[in-house]
């Protein structure tokens, strides 16, 4: 059954505080549909898809070297406590995890919680193992590119 436009508005404000929760006062909401913040090192996406259920994706190593994120995969692929781990078109890795979208408001913030904690602790061991650069790195970078500057000019 397709959700309503109340269900989906319900579900939304549900992922909304979830997403508070987690990411603090730096959660960006983009388009009042989807929501994106840092967890640790990790960068977090969240959105009700269109048939109301709660889509969440956390990137956790970009541009690794294929072969070793391959065979990373496959040894972590078992492992993640939630979530499925993705190898997408641009060989980025990331975190992936489904909601019902009509689960309790505790339900959700403990899955997103979840999530968020498994994708924080996966990406430094998938970064050692593959290469590249967790999401956090990559994103500090091209701030700083596009800034002008360089690590060593930033504050701690």
């Amino acid at each position: 059954m397709v959700p309503d436009r109340v269900d989906r508005q319900r579900t939304l404000a549900s992922l909304r505080r979830a997403a508070r929760r987690s990411g603090g006062d730096d959660l960006c909401e983009l388009d009042r549909r989807a929501f994106l913040w840092l967890y640790g090192s990790t960068m977090v996406e969240a959105w009700v898809d269109g048939d109301g259920s709660v889509a969440l994706r956390a990137w956790l190593v970009l541009a690794p070297e294929r072969a070793r994120a391959l065979g990373a995969l496959r040894q972590l692929d078992a492992r993640p406590a939630v979530g499925r781990l993705v190898l997408d078109e641009e060989g980025d890795i990331s975190l992936e995890h489904r909601i019902p979208g009509d689960c309790t408001e505790e339900r959700m913030s403990r899955e997103v919680d979840a999530l968020c904690r498994e994708a924080d602790r996966l990406d430094d061991l998938l970064c050692r193992e593959a290469g590249g650069s967790r999401s956090l790195d990559r994103f500090q970078a091209e701030v700083e590119a596009a800034l002008g500057m360089s690590s060593s000019s930033l504050p701690n």
